[in-house]
C-alpha cells in the first residue's frame, strides 16, 4: 500500500517508499542501506520470538510403536490429539497405553502396541484371529479351544508338550513404563476419540518369546495336536503311551521321550501317527573307541563290534582289527581298542660283498699276503614289506631280492714258508716260528669259575690238571699243544680254552697258591715244535 503524496522535502511518518533494488547496478546509498538493515532486524526478531513461543508451548515425548522408539514434539494435549497431530494410525484391536484421552505432560512415555495376527489349526478348523494375547494359553482361552492334559501344542512349527505350551509366552508389548499417569490397556480405535475402556487381556508371566525381532507382525500359527493312544516297544519292553503329534518323532516327544540319529525307530520318525500305532524302538548302544592316542564315545545299533565299527566311520580296513575282536558281541559302555594296521614296501639297493679265496705261495714268508685279483663288489635290490601297528613299527620281511651286479672274488696269496727265529728264555734259547702281540690275564683252577663239585673242577679243555705253564688259548688261532712263551711269565702249553678267551686274548694259568694278577699286553712266541699242517693257522685275523 503506497501513501499518500507530501509537500516536497516533507517525510511520511512511516519513511519514504524505497524503490526495489535492481538485481545489478551500483550500490545502494547509505541511507538505504540502513532502512534495509532495520527491516530485516524487525523480520528475525518476530521469528524468534515465534520459535521461543513455539518452544515454550510445546512437550516432548517418547513414542514407542511396536517396539521402535522416537521422541516427538508436540502441543498435543491428550494422546489421541497426539497421535492425530502425528499422523499415527491405529485400528480396532491395537492397543494404546495410557489411554488416548490421558493428559499429555513433558517427558511422557507413549506406547503403541498393535494386534498380532493369530491362526490356530484345532480339530480340521482354521480360527482367524487379532491378538494381544502373550501366551498359547491366553491365545487359546480367547478363542475358546479346549485342550486335554495329554494333548500337544505346536507354536510356530515347535512342539510342545501340553504343560510346557499353555506357559510358553509370546514377545510382551515391552516393559511398562510408570509417567505422570497411570498405564492402561485401551483399544486403539478409542484414540480417535470413541469412549473410553479397559479391557481385560489374559497376560502369560513367563517368557521365551517365539517370534522375531520388534515389529515383525507375521502371524502366530498355534496348532492343536490332539493325544491318541499308542504302544511303544522299546528294547523289547512294551508301554502304552497318549501321544499328541503329527509325525512319529513328534508324538514320542510330546511323551517325554527323546529319539537319538543312531536310534532305530520302526514306524520311522517322519510316519505320520495314527491312533492304535505300534512303535518299535530300538537304542544305540554307547561304546568308547581307542585308537591310538585318541579316545571317543559313540553310539551305535549294531549287534557286533565290527558293525558297530562301520556304523560310526570307523570300519576295519584290510588288516585292521580291534580288541576285543570285530566277532565280539556290542556291550553298553564298553571299551573298544582299534589297532590300524598299514603295509608298507621299501625298496633299497646294497652292495654284495666279494668273497676271498686264498691259495698258498712256498715263495712267501709266513703271515705274508699278497693280493693276485682284487675283488669288487656286487649290487642287488631289495624289496621288503614293512608293517606297522598305529603308526609303530611291528614286523618287517624280505618280499624280493634282485642281484643287479655279482661280485667279483679277491684272489690272495698266503705264504708258507717258516722261516725260525731264537728267542731267551728262564731255559735258555728256544727256536719260535710266530711272533703275536696279545692281551693277557691270569687264573687257577678255584678262580676259573667252575664249581668244585663239578667233575671237570681243575682239569684244562685237554683234561690236564691244572698248574703253573698251562694257557687258555682260542685254537682257531694258537692250536692246541702248541708251545709258548710269555715273557715274565716263562714257556708253557697251550691247553685249555674259555668262553672269555677270543682271538688275541689270551689267559695265563697259575696254581691256586702261587696266583699271579695279570692285566696287560704281553709279546707271545710260538715255540717249536711247528702245529701238523691241519691245525695250522696261515693267515692271521
Amino acid at each position: 500500500m503506497r501513501t499518500a503524496a507530501t509537500p516536497t522535502g516533507s517525510v511520511p511518518r512511516g519513511g519514504p517508499e524505497l524503490p526495489p533494488a535492481p538485481l545489478l547496478g551500483p550500490a545502494p546509498s547509505a541511507p538505504s542501506r540502513r532502512a534495509g538493515w532495520q527491516a530485516f532486524g524487525l523480520g528475525g526478531g518476530l521469528a524468534l520470538l515465534l520459535a521461543l513461543a513455539w518452544v515454550l508451548t510445546t512437550i516432548e515425548v517418547q513414542v514407542e510403536i511396536d517396539g521402535r522408539s522416537q521422541t516427538l514434539r508436540t502441543r498435543a494435549g491428550s494422546v489421541g490429539a497426539l497421535l492425530v497431530e502425528h499422523r499415527i494410525d491405529v485400528a480396532a484391536g491395537d492397543l494404546v497405553i495410557p489411554g488416548a484421552h490421558a493428559r499429555l505432560h513433558d517427558g511422557d512415555h507413549v506406547v503403541v502396541q498393535r494386534a498380532r495376527p493369530v491362526r490356530i489349526h484345532v480339530d480340521g478348523r482354521l480360527i482367524r484371529m487379532h491378538s494381544h494375547g502373550r501366551s498359547a494359553q491366553a491365545l487359546l482361552q480367547e478363542a475358546g479351544v479346549r485342550v486335554a492334559p495329554r494333548d500337544g501344542v505346536k507354536v510356530n512349527d515347535r512342539i510342545w508338550p501340553l504343560d510346557q505350551a499353555l506357559v510358553a509366552a509370546l514377545p510382551a508389548p515391552g516393559p511398562e513404563r510408570q509417567g505422570r499417569h497411570r498405564l492402561s490397556l485401551v483399544r486403539a480405535a478409542e484414540a480417535a476419540g470413541l469412549a473410553q475402556a479397559e479391557p481385560s487381556i489374559p497376560e502369560a508371566d513367563l517368557s521365551e518369546p517365539i517370534d522375531g525381532p520388534p515389529g515383525d507382525r507375521s502371524p502366530w500359527e498355534i496348532e492343536v495336536l490332539r493325544a491318541v493312544p499308542v504302544t511303544l516297544v522299546e528294547d523289547g519292553v512294551a508301554v502304552e503311551l497318549m501321544a499328541a503329534g503329527e509325525t512319529v518323532s513328534e508324538g514320542l516327544a510330546s511323551a517325554g521321550f527323546s529319539i537319538l540319529p543312531e536310534d532305530e525307530l520302526i514306524p520311522p520318525p517322519e510316519s505320520l501317527l495314527d491312533g492304535g500305532m505300534r512303535i518299535s524302538l530300538r537304542r544305540a548302544l554307547p561304546f568308547t573307541v581307542y585308537t591310538a592316542d585318541v579316545s571317543q564315545t559313540l553310539r551305535a545299533r549294531a549287534d557286533t563290534i565290527g558293525e558297530a565299527l562301520t556304523k560310526t566311520g570307523l570300519a576295519l580296513i584290510g588288516k585292521d582289527y580291534s580288541l576285543p575282536a570285530a566277532d565280539s558281541p556290542l556291550v553298553s559302555h564298553m571299551d573298544v581298542e582299534v589297532i590300524r594296521v598299514l603295509e608298507d614296501v621299501l625298496v633299497q639297493e646294497l652292495p654284495i660283498g666279494y668273497a676271498t679265496e686264498t691259495q698258498s705261495d712256498p715263495n712267501l714268508m709266513l703271515d705274508e699276503t699278497r693280493v693276485l685279483r682284487a675283488g669288487e663288489s656286487g649290487l642287488k635290490t631289495q624289496r621288503i614289506a614293512i608293517t606297522y601297528e598305529n603308526g609303530v613299527e611291528i614286523d618287517r620281511q624280505l618280499v624280493e631280492e634282485v642281484v643287479l651286479r655279482e661280485p667279483v672274488s679277491e684272489i690272495l696269496a698266503y705264504g708258507t714258508q717258516v722261516v725260525w727265529r731264537t728267542v731267551n728264555t728262564e731255559e735258555g734259547p728256544k727256536q719260535y716260528w710266530r711272533h703275536l702281540r696279545v692281551y693277557a690275564t691270569s687264573y687257577s683252577a678255584s678262580r676259573s669259575g667252575t664249581p668244585k663239585s663239578a667233575p671237570w673242577y681243575g682239569r684244562t679243555r685237554l683234561g690236564w690238571p691244572m698248574r703253573r705253564g698251562l694257557v687258555a688259548v682260542d685254537p682257531r688261532l694258537i692250536p692246541l699243544r702248541t708251545n709258548l712263551f710269555v715273557p715274565g711269565f716263562g714257556v708253557g702249553v697251550a691247553a685249555d680254552t674259555g668262553g672269555g678267551i677270543k682271538r688275541y686274548h689270551i689267559d695265563l694259568g697259575f696254581d691256586d697258591d702261587n696266583y699271579e694278577s695279570w692285566h696287560q699286553w704281553v709279546d707271545l712266541y710260538l715255540l717249536e715244535p711247528l702245529p701238523p699242517e691241519r691245525d695250522m693257522t696261515w693267515i692271521l685275523p
